[in-house]
């Protein structure tokens, strides 16, 4: 599991920290997801603005299963600011692989879940579907699914027990599809 948290909320060295926000120290860094190439900090009036741009020029071209992988079982540590790009990292996990991301406080002898900034997933969601032709797909989720499947079935060789699995990712892409129009359904009806 990932977690994230602003410098000032990661005061306990039993996890293993990946600094997003520039060097210091000995720390493990991640620059891939720096948000520095941008020239732009963050705040309240321009957040949306802010969430669009790094989706664009950062996230979009990077592999978020990937960049997951290498990160589990870590704390990706930003700025000590309620409009830090790590907010839209966890969403960007949870669009593109369903997990959760939370934000925390953590000592040694305390840990607390606390909540970021919102209406990240409306921009988020937004930025993505401007950059990404989701080939007929609302969820992004199933799109990701789909894609993976169609991988997974080129690199198959023929192998029956590959092809199902990608047959079970597409079977998957399909339910997270139609999970996903059900909950828009409802949301509209009560809007």
């Amino acid at each position: 599991m990932i977690y994230t948290a602003s410098n000032k909320n990661l005061r306990s060295n039993k996890y293993r920290s990946a600094l997003i926000c520039g060097f210091s120290g000995n720390e493990y860094c991640y620059p891939d997801l720096f948000a520095s190439p941008l020239k732009m900090i963050p705040n309240q009036d321009n957040y949306p603005e802010f969430i669009t741009l790094y989706y664009k020029e950062i996230l979009s071209k990077l592999d978020p299963e990937k960049i997951y992988q290498e990160l589990d079982n870590s704390v990706l540590v930003g700025a000590n600011n309620d409009y830090c790009h790590r907010f839209i990292i966890a969403e960007w996990f949870k669009l593109f692989l369903d997990v959760n991301v939370p934000d925390v406080i953590i000592d040694d002898d305390y840990f607390k879940i606390i909540m970021g900034p919102g209406n990240i997933r409306e921009h988020l969601e937004r930025a993505i579907k401007e950059t990404i032709d989701l080939k007929g797909y609302r969820s992004i989720r199933a799109y990701q699914l789909s894609e993976n499947a169609k991988l997974v079935a080129e690199l198959s060789f023929g192998d029956e027990e590959v092809l199902e699995y990608a047959n079970a990712l597409k079977q998957q892409a399909s339910s997270v599809e139609r999970a996903y129009n059900i909950r828009a359904k409802n949301y509209s009806y009560r809007s």
